[in-house]
């Protein structure tokens, strides 16, 4: 799924902890929201009798600096693809070659949003677009990389770092890290032994609370 183009044509935004519930209640939809939809409901932008089996799409256009700020995000991507692919990162590749699209899109629905009645693509739709697409993008393909795991070690391995990310400076005793991965003592140290080796985390010592001069094992993340 992060390589076939599925990833790639999401916008995923994640939820924060769960609120409060609250009571239904009746509530009258304001006139405008109502007159608006009902025009996109009754929008036939084409003329001919077979307008519902082969509908002729309206065509927005855009300002001018809205075209030069298109091309400014396009670019940019393609900043970003290009050193994904000489990391040979695939899921990298396959995510940052839609950010165009995506900008696309979400401007259009700016514009429509904007006016709908004479839609026009502005600069400030598609500096807004671009903003938000380039900080998701980021922000998926980190989350992907820290939950995607090749194999049930390398699933280990991530949810021992997710510990230590979650965790006060990104550190944690050697005992309270193993005592929340609830794993034994033989493959815990298969797993810090091969991070380190990897350079995602280090093992530091650590004054050892209430013992003057004696030190402990600590666990730090290194991102």
């Amino acid at each position: 799924m992060l390589t076939n183009g599925f990833f790639a044509r999401m916008i995923i935004l994640e939820s924060g902890k769960r609120g409060r519930g609250q009571e239904p209640a009746v509530i009258e939809l304001p006139a405008r929201i109502l007159s608006t939809a009902k025009w996109w409901l009754d929008f036939h932008p084409g003329t001919g009798n077979l307008e519902d089996l082969n509908p002729e799409p309206a065509i927005v256009p855009y300002s001018d600096q809205a075209l030069d700020a298109i091309r400014e995000v396009r670019l940019e991507a393609e900043h970003e693809y290009d050193l994904a692919e000489a990391e040979s990162d695939m899921v990298g590749t396959t995510v940052w070659g839609r950010v165009s699209e995506h900008v696309h899109k979400l401007a259009l629905i700016y514009a429509c949003s904007e006016n709908h009645e004479h839609p026009r693509i502005s600069l400030a739709g598609v500096q807004w677009a671009s903003m938000f697409v380039m900080h998701q993008t980021r922000r998926m393909l980190y989350m992907a990389l820290n939950h995607v795991a090749a194999n049930p070690f390398d699933a280990e391995c991530q949810r021992l770092m997710e510990h230590l990310r979650r965790a006060r400076g990104k550190q944690l005793p050697h005992s309270s890290l193993l005592k929340n991965m609830h794993c034994g003592s033989k493959l815990f140290s298969e797993l810090v032994d091969t991070l380190v080796q990897r350079g995602d985390i280090l093992a530091i010592e650590v004054p050892h609370p209430g013992v003057q001069g004696r030190t402990s094992r600590a666990y730090l993340l290194v991102e």
